[in-house]
């Protein structure tokens, strides 16, 4: 198996097999937009798992399932405290005899089995370190057959739930579509989705032109790259690698240059380092290529020259002459690996300078898509107004929302808008596998005003509701009456009436849910006549909170 490499290329459920197959002992370390998980194998088992949406969820757990209490947690805390940090609150709970040691490894394998069905989803890279796994991380073994048997059943199941909740805006055909489309609204919901989609293909492909004369190397390296998700062109020498940045200047490909430093030169064969030689060209000539020098030479001036010409990065390859067999092919394993960070490092500030560029674009563009469906609300705002959705508004707020993109002035406009035809509703932000509370409004009694000044007393277990984990982990929108287990969990908390009818929508920026919407009616207002506008203006708050993004990581770049 490949022991480093690219999530899109490499699935997870793949190198979790071979894992299995070949008996690997060690840590699969997995880097994603959500952060920093590992994956614990002995001899092919899973033994333990840990992710940063799941942290610290043991004693949660158990207590939400009824297995032990709050009390018993604190006395658990206060014993680890007195005891040391090394001694783990799972052992503890046994060693007092708060849970059987069964209980223990029951519950842990759950919550290991969830971590990996988590990462399943995940895009990134990976890695695979063989080391030797603490004794007490050895004692839970999960076989990887029979997780990724009951991975593959469950998403049979929800993919079959899905198509059977589906109503019948989702399954018309595009005949029906079109027409649908044909309104003042759809046109509204058009022009974002078109906006959306223009947004995502601003970032300009990508490509890494390498350059080693030696033949063995220049197909480990290109190989190894591409392995990693990269797009590779390999050359054997400079003057053909510098022809082709010639003819790709002009497109739109943002291009990484990989060289060894001895080779033929441009000018002369006769030329010792003809990789610096190129190093010059490049640098004079099309400056916006970006250069990583390799060589295995150990001259430290010749690293200093190389990064004084122009060079991004300076790498030292493995020496053939002083590994043999195995070792040689390990050690430019992780040579590879290294250049391949390198790249990522370069593309990924690249695409930060480049949102910096497009940032007015996509705004006037946004914009501009947003408001020509100005004059045709005009025209038709008279007819349309009987509705209970007043359209006068809609053009307020989704224009106020792209000006001022903060999260809390985003919820309080969403949930201004809400009050017009919805009795309650609330919008909770997802953190570490959680629904949190965050703000919310309510025409009845019930816990919501509590909750506007206690949110922190407002948590809910993705894992524990389906119908938000739906949405979370599917873009799903939720419309309809919440399963009972669903409802008592969440009603549990807000109190009140039990509504006939729900919808919970998600914001997204990009692809990863960062919150949800949360509304319903009282059991006398069963239709809901606002859901299409809503969705509208989840799909603004969703845009909204995405400019924000950019304008952050714009910020923290400078």
């Amino acid at each position: 198996m490949n022991y480093s490499g690219n999530l899109e290329k490499n699935k997870l459920p793949d190198i979790l097999a071979n894992i299995k197959s070949e008996g690997l002992t060690g840590i699969l370390a997995i880097k994603s937009e959500e952060g920093y998980g590992e994956i614990y194998f002995n001899e092919g088992m899973i033994t333990r798992a840990d992710s940063p949406t799941y942290r610290e969820r043991l004693g949660r757990y158990m207590i939400e399932n009824g297995i032990i209490t709050e009390k018993d947690l604190r006395k658990a805390l206060i014993y680890q405290k007195a005891e040391g940090k090394n001694e783990r609150i799972g052992d503890i709970l046994v060693k007092y005899g708060l849970i059987s040691k069964e209980e223990l490894h029951q519950n842990l394998r759950k919550i290991i089995e969830e971590i990996v069905f988590s990462m399943v989803y995940r895009g990134g890279i990976y890695r695979f370190e063989p080391t030797k796994i603490d004794e007490r991380d050895i004692e839970i073994r999960i076989d990887i057959d029979d997780f990724l048997k009951g991975m593959k059943e469950s998403s049979q199941e929800l993919e079959r739930g899905i198509l059977s909740e589906k109503d019948s805006d989702s399954l018309e055909n595009d005949a029906a579509k079109k027409d649908r489309y044909g309104d003042i609204k759809g046109e509204i919901v058009e022009s974002i989705e078109k906006i959306i989609t223009t947004i995502s293909s601003f970032n300009p492909q990508e490509k890494v032109i390498l350059v080693e004369d030696e033949k063995l190397m220049r197909t480990l390296f290109s190989d190894g790259l591409r392995n990693f998700g990269y797009d590779v062109e390999s050359y054997d020498n400079p003057t053909e690698a510098l022809e082709k940045i010639r003819l790709l200047e002009s497109s739109p490909l943002s291009l990484v240059l990989i060289t060894d430093i001895v080779m033929p030169g441009l000018s002369s064969s006769n030329q010792l380092y003809g990789g610096l030689e190129l190093v010059t060209e490049i640098n004079q000539n099309y400056p916006n290529v970006s250069i990583i020098v390799m060589t295995s030479i150990g001259d430290y001036d010749l690293n200093l020259k190389s990064l004084f010409m122009g060079a991004s990065y300076f790498l030292r390859k493995p020496n053939k002459s002083q590994f043999d067999g195995d070792d040689l092919r390990t050690s430019l394993d992780k040579f590879v690996e290294e250049i391949s960070l390198c790249v990522g490092n370069i593309f990924r500030n690249r695409r930060i300078y480049f949102e910096r560029d497009q940032l007015n674009l996509i705004r006037e563009e946004l914009i501009k898509s947003l408001m020509d469906a100005r004059i045709e609300l005009g025209g038709a705002e008279k007819q349309l107004e009987r509705d209970l959705f007043d359209l006068t508004f809609l053009k307020k707020t989704t224009k106020e929302l792209l000006n001022k993109q903060s999260f809390s002035f985003i919820v309080d406009t969403v949930l201004r808008f809400l009050k017009i035809d919805n009795d309650r509703a609330f919008i909770g932000v997802i953190k570490k596998g959680e629904f949190r509370y965050f703000k919310g409004f309510s025409l009845f009694q019930d816990n919501i005003q509590y909750l506007n000044e206690n949110p922190e007393e407002f948590s809910i277990e993705l894992s524990t509701v389906k119908s938000l984990q739906d949405i979370v982990i599917m873009n799903k929108v939720f419309r309809g009456a919440l399963p009972p287990e669903d409802a008592k969990i969440i009603h549990s908390s807000i109190k009140g009436y039990e509504p006939t009818a729900c919808a919970m929508i998600p914001f997204r920026v990009y692809d990863k849910t960062v919150a949800v919407l949360y509304c319903d009616n009282g059991p006398e207002k069963r239709e809901r006549k606002d859901f299409d506008q809503l969705l509208v203006l989840a799909d603004t708050a969703s845009l909204a909170m995405q400019i924000t993004v950019l304008n952050e990581k714009i910020r923290t770049k400078e």
